[in-house]
């Protein structure tokens, strides 16, 4: 029943065997907690300033001491670090390790000692992986689980090793009570084995006579005339006593789960008594310790993407919203041939899930998208992501946590769907996972967020959509490939997927600015999932291919995006309802041979106001450049700082 940091009051950290000292408990916490945590190891470290010198006695487990002195050395060299005047290793065998660096007068040796602790392997991190075999396959497991699965270990040795001593002590009591019927009876059985032809014979007969197993029987013919004292008696006796306690006491163990728990503990206590010694590496809790989740001030963000994968974050007040028939701001700055396709809004805090044209997807928090300016392109997701050759992003969802009632539902350009549940997707790897199975010709686009029960609008780029029930579609696993969703017309593709929302309505924009809502219930619900739909928008030459799909309620705010690179925020409710058919009214007007490829949900004023609410009670901190800090002597800085800061 303890929690992690239950625990943690009594399994403090690793015990490094070269000591050092760990620095800070936020890694030990996430590997004790998922299984996999990077641990900060500091050298053992004086200052001494009388003699101007730094005296290093203890280093991080698994580095080359050797190759760290001469680590230091080039950093000397290199002027990276200075202030040093001369650096002596004065190890020994009975002394244990003893590096002695010298600086200048001038010099702050704390100063100089943080220095190298930043740009050597003075502190190094140690990679915890608590990787096991389990159920004759690999897994990751947090500190309970382990210590679940060692007492559940312990108790099958105890189980197996009691049966094991139990099934010899009947086996060998089994022996003396044949020895106890052949001396009551010894002159008869003497009698038999002197008459009989052979040993066989005579087992046999003894057998008969006295109704005896062949173990027993046995065991007499090989018992020797010694053994036959009244003595020998007596001890067979006393030691036929002391099993049957034996046996009992083992059938006790086998039957009560308390006496099981009991000897763990008196075997643990007694190893521990046995091979126990003082810690070697301390623990000390990190002055700047912080969790990079309290360093982040809360707030709704918005996320665009650009087709040629340059990504941004910023704060949502930075889009005002304007009247329809706007022409919007420049809302990201794009290389030539290049335009935004995808945006998201949502918490800073929650998880960004990112789908690639290949099938994988890969998650972050949203604040580990770097923030731009207004007008700034971003940054490359490559510099962010590991991705493979020919690999782009083509879908984004924010998800607040991985239920495992939850899941994802996943359409590709030829119309293939798949539903998988979101908690098959809660373990990241920094290389991302495979989320879909695909066809050598097709891509994985849209990928929506559902709850098991929710319709779905499936709509392609010549206006056909269809709908119908998401229990139409089984969940499969992350590998599998899905089942048709929609049969497309030549040359036409998937182009906007959407969950029904009761109170809401559709939203479609096409590529020259219309768009128009329409009730959900003008889009009826097929049986079978598959056919070819109806029309969601009518399409016309003026009006351009469909651009997107969206639900959305009245107190929502919609951004549509050009290829340009234009944005513009707009009222839903001043978007007229029309049925399903209908052409709509001009939501933006797009210039030249410009079109909209993207439309994206602004989540509604309630939901702001309650998020502006949370980033005010949130606590903000200031990173300062931690280099500019470590280069300045203390009084001087004080001195730059103003009292805020």
């Amino acid at each position: 029943d303890c929690t992690v940091d239950d625990l943690m009051e009594y399994i403090k950290g690793p015990d490094f065997p070269t000591g050092a000292i760990i620095y800070g408990t936020n890694g030990i916490r996430e590997a004790y907690a998922t299984g996999k945590g990077k641990i900060t190891v500091r050298s053992r470290a004086e200052v001494d300033e009388e003699n101007n010198r730094i005296i290093i006695t203890e280093i991080p487990y698994a580095v080359n001491k050797s190759t760290l002195c001469e680590a230091i050395a080039n950093l000397h060299k290199e002027k990276k670090v200075e202030g040093i005047t001369e650096m002596r290793d004065e190890s020994s065998s009975d002394e244990g390790t003893r590096i002695v660096i010298e600086y200048r007068r001038d010099a702050n040796g704390q100063v100089l000692l943080n220095q190298l602790y930043k740009y050597s392997q003075l502190q190094d991190t140690f990679a915890a992986n608590m990787l096991a075999i389990y159920n004759n396959e690999p897994k990751i497991l947090s500190l309970p689980e382990i210590l679940d699965i060692y007492i559940a270990h312990q108790e099958q040795v105890i189980e197996r090793r009691t049966k094991f001593d139990l099934d010899k002590a009947l086996a060998r009591a089994h022996i003396l009570e044949g020895y106890k019927i052949a001396i009551a009876n010894i002159d008869e059985v003497v009698e038999i084995m002197k008459t009989s032809e052979s040993i066989p014979n005579s087992k046999e007969r003894l057998m008969e006579r006295f109704g005896l197993t062949d173990a027993q029987s046995q065991a007499i013919v090989e018992m020797t005339l010694g053994r036959l004292t009244g003595l020998e008696t007596k001890k067979i006796e006393d030691e036929l006593e002391k099993l049957n306690i034996t046996i009992a006491d083992l059938r006790d163990i086998l039957a009560n789960e308390w006496r099981v728990k009991a000897i763990i503990k008196d075997e643990m206590t007694e190893i521990k008594d046995k091979f126990g010694e003082p810690r070697r590496t301390d623990i000390v809790e990190a002055t700047d310790e912080i969790d990079l989740e309290d360093l982040i001030e809360r707030h709704t963000c918005v996320i665009t993407m650009t087709n040629a994968g340059y990504i941004k974050r910023q704060p949502v007040d930075e889009y005002a919203a304007q009247n329809r028939g706007g022409v919007g701001k420049i809302g990201m700055t794009t290389k030539e041939n290049d335009f935004i396709d995808r945006v998201v809004v949502m918490n800073s805090h929650a998880y960004l899930m990112l789908f690639t044209n290949t099938g994988r997807v890969y998650t972050l928090k949203a604040y580990r998208v770097p923030e731009a300016s207004r007008t700034a392109k971003g940054s490359n997701i490559v510099n962010i992501l590991d991705l493979r050759d020919g690999e782009r992003i083509t879908s984004l969802v924010g998800i607040t946590g991985f239920a495992d009632s939850e899941y994802l539902t996943m359409v590709t350009k030829n119309g293939v769907i798949k539903k998988t549940l979101l908690s098959e997707f809660e373990y990241q790897r920094k290389g991302g996972k495979i989320a879909i199975g695909l066809d050598d010709d097709d891509e994985l686009l849209y990928v929506v967020h559902t709850k098991g029960e929710s319709d779905i609008i499936i709509a392609s780029h010549d206006g056909q959509g269809v709908r119908f029930s998401e229990q139409n579609v089984r969940a499969m696993g992350r590998p599998a490939r899905g089942v048709r969703g929609m049969t497309l017309r030549e040359g036409d593709f998937i182009k906007g997927t959407v969950v029904v929302e009761e109170g809401k309505k559709l939203l479609t924009v096409t590529e020259k600015g219309k768009g128009k809502r329409s009730e959900f219930s003008d889009f009826r619900s097929m049986k079978n999932r598959g056919g070819t739909g109806y029309a969601v928008h009518n399409i016309t030459e003026d009006s351009g291919k469909l651009a997107g799909i969206l639900a959305v309620s009245d107190e929502d705010d919609v951004m549509v995006i050009t290829d340009e690179g234009v944005i513009i925020r707009t009222a839903v409710d001043s978007i007229n309802v029309y049925s399903r058919t209908a052409g709509g009214v001009k939501v933006m007007n797009v210039e030249g041979d410009a079109k909209i490829i993207g439309i994206a949900r602004i989540e509604n004023e309630a939901e702001l106001e309650k998020a502006a609410e949370e980033a005010e009670s949130a606590t903000v901190q200031e990173i300062r450049d931690e280099e500019a800090i470590e280069m300045k002597e203390p009084v001087a800085l004080k001195e730059e700082l103003s009292d805020e800061e």
